[in-house]
C-alpha cells in the first residue's frame, strides 16, 4: 500500500474512534462508528440548498450498506430517514438525512 493510502487509513481510524469523535449508532441494523456533524450540516445546506436535512453523518463506506440514491430511506437508530445526499470520498461517506414526513 502506498504511503498516502496508509496515511488516509490512519486518519480515518482517528476520526472514527469512538473515544475521540465518533458515536456508535445502529445503521440499517448494524452498530457502526458514526460522526454526526451539525456545523457541517449547516454549511452543506447553505452551499447546496438542502433545506430539509436534519442530520449529517460521516461513516466508513465499508461499514455502510451499498450507496443509496436521494429519496431512499436509511434506518439510523430505528428511525427511517430520507436520504437528501450521499457523497463518498477516500473511504468515507457523508450522508445528509431528513426526518420522514408524517401523513
Amino acid at each position: 500500500m502506498s504511503g498516502f493510502k496508509d496515511m488516509l487509513e490512519r486518519d480515518l481510524a482517528v476520526f472514527l474512534n469512538t473515544g475521540e469523535f465518533a458515536d456508535l449508532r445502529m445503521v440499517e441494523g448494524r452498530e457502526i462508528a458514526v460522526v454526526p456533524d451539525s456545523e457541517g450540516l449547516k454549511e452543506m445546506a447553505d452551499k447546496l440548498g438542502i433545506v430539509d436535512a436534519t442530520l449529517l453523518i460521516y461513516a466508513a463506506m465499508e461499514d455502510l450498506p451499498p450507496r443509496k440514491p436521494p429519496g431512499a430511506l436509511l434506518n439510523v437508530d430505528g428511525v427511517d430517514y430520507t436520504i437528501e445526499q450521499w457523497d463518498e470520498n477516500k473511504g468515507m461517506a457523508a450522508i445528509a438525512l431528513s426526518m420522514p414526513t408524517s401523513g
